[in-house]
């Protein structure tokens, strides 16, 4: 999903600025507080049942200047409109006492509401690899109730998250972005792609 593709097909972007840049999407809310900046309609309602074995696998790439020592802390997940599983991935001025990516969980809406993040104090990274990746990739697998964020660092970070709230596949999916509630934050997502895995298919 290039900034064109996102655009053209998102059911809400909010606080946007420069909406004509083809780089990137970035967003400046003014006051944030858990606001949901982007939602993109993955699978509509009734095409699968509340038990299928589903996994989602996301890729998310996102501008490092905006989150080297500024404040950017942003959100990716799913939502079945009832609640939401994700992962916060934070600025690197959070990386001495925050995982890279650590798990996030509450009820969507215009902000994430009963939000919970799930062991965000570790495992850390060294001080020589506080470094913004940009690109993270997420594998969901939602009848498990469980959660992956891959990244760079060390040779390559993992971070696995177990949820509290189950998504119900039938009531169809949403890719959601959320942000944080620290004043001044901006956010850039230059490309974000995702895969439905279904038994031995595959959908793009």
């Amino acid at each position: 999903m290039t900034p064109k593709y996102i655009r053209e097909h998102a059911s809400r972007i909010n606080n946007e600025v420069d909406p004509r840049s083809s780089r990137q999407i970035t967003f400046a809310p003014a006051s944030p507080h858990f606001d949901n900046l982007l939602r993109i309609p993955l699978i509509p309602e009734g095409v699968f049942e509340s038990s299928a074995p589903i996994t989602i696998q996301m890729t998310a790439v996102n501008d490092v200047s905006l989150a080297t020592n500024k404040d950017s802390d942003i959100k990716y997940g799913l939502s079945d409109g009832d609640n939401y599983v994700g992962f916060m991935l934070p600025d690197t001025t959070n990386y001495h006492d925050h995982s890279p990516c650590y798990g996030v969980e509450g009820k969507p809406g215009v902000r994430l509401g009963s939000q919970r993040t799930i062991e965000k104090s570790a495992p850390t990274v060294d001080p020589s690899e506080r470094f913004f990746p940009g690109r993270f990739e997420f594998t969901f697998k939602l009848n498990e109730m469980r959660g992956f964020c891959y990244t760079a660092h060390v040779g390559g970070f993992v971070k696995e998250t177990t949820y509290s709230r189950q998504l119900d596949v039938s009531k169809g999916l949403s890719l959601e972005v959320y942000s944080d509630d620290d004043r001044g934050e901006r956010y850039g997502i230059r490309l974000i792609t995702v895969s439905v895995i279904y038994e031995a298919e595959t959908f793009q």
